[in-house]
This record gives C-alpha cells, sequence and structure tokens, in this order.
C-alpha cells in the first residue's frame, strides 16, 4: 500500500509536468543549483516552489497554506508556507500544502509518522511529506494522477 501511495504522489499533476527529459535533481541543467536541491536554503519566509517560467523551482515569497491546508499550484506564486509544497493527487480538486523531508536526515523527517515520498516533477526529484489530508490508511491509494 505504502508503494501504491509513493506511486501515485510521484505521478503528480501540477503545471502540465513539464517535458519528459530527464535533467537531473535541479531541473534547470546549469550551473546555479535549484532550491530543489536543498528546499530548506530559502531565505526566511520564502518557499522553493515552482517559478514562472514552468520549468524550474525558484524560492520565492511563502503563501498563506499551513501544513495540511488546501491550497493550489499556480506557478510563480505559491499558495504554502515556508518550507512547504503543494501536493495534488488525481482524484482531488486541490492539494494540500506539506513539507518537503528528507529520509536521509532526521532533522527534516516527517511528522506523525507520514512517509516521505520520492516525487518526480518537471525534470526534478525531490522528496516531500505525504499530505496529513490525503486520506492516509484505508485503500484508496490506486490508481494514477493526472498529468
Amino acid at each position: 500500500m505504502k508503494l501504491a501511495l509513493a506511486c501515485c504522489l510521484s505521478a503528480l499533476s501540477l503545471f502540465g509536468c513539464g517535458d519528459d527529459e530527464p535533467t537531473g535533481t535541479g531541473g534547470g541543467g546549469g550551473g546555479t543549483p535549484s532550491c530543489i536541491d536543498d528546499p530548506w536554503s530559502c531565505p526566511d519566509g520564502q518557499t522553493c516552489w515552482v517559478s514562472q517560467d514552468q520549468q524550474s523551482f525558484s524560492c520565492l515569497n511563502a503563501g498563506p497554506g499551513a501544513v495540511g491546508a488546501s491550497c493550489q499550484n499556480i506557478a510563480g506564486t505559491p499558495t504554502c508556507a515556508q518550507d512547504l509544497v503543494c501536493l495534488q493527487l488525481q482524484a482531488q480538486s486541490q492539494g494540500s500544502c506539506t513539507e518537503y523531508c528528507d529520509p536521509a536526515d532526521p532533522a527534516h523527517a516527517c511528522p506523525g509518522n507520514r512517509q516521505c515520498l520520492l516525487i518526480q516533477l518537471i525534470g526534478s526529484q525531490f522528496h516531500a511529506c505525504e499530505p496529513p489530508t490525503s486520506g492516509m490508511g484505508g485503500g484508496g491509494a490506486g490508481g494514477g494522477a493526472s498529468g
């Protein structure tokens, strides 16, 4: 079941998902590393979010959404608070704000025994906590995400 949920979340639908060519974890291919490599590196009051160009991630002024709040994926306009990302499953009309995580770093583990999931999006890979409002438990993790 955990694998099914991870697969479902990995196929998120955000911004048309960019192109299909892998570009590494930075998603930008050039010299400057993307904040997605270290989403906690953004200055206070900002979060790592999909840029206006829909091809990369940038530190942008954080939005109002706390963990578990409904959010919308708007390129260049974060709707979640500092250090949070908006994850949206296929069957959901809106996403949920959730934390970035790092499965190799206990300081960036998911709270409440939620899973730290690998997310693949717009040519980038990062980890985010299973949203607290995603219907954890039960058997609703089947099915994929739109994209």
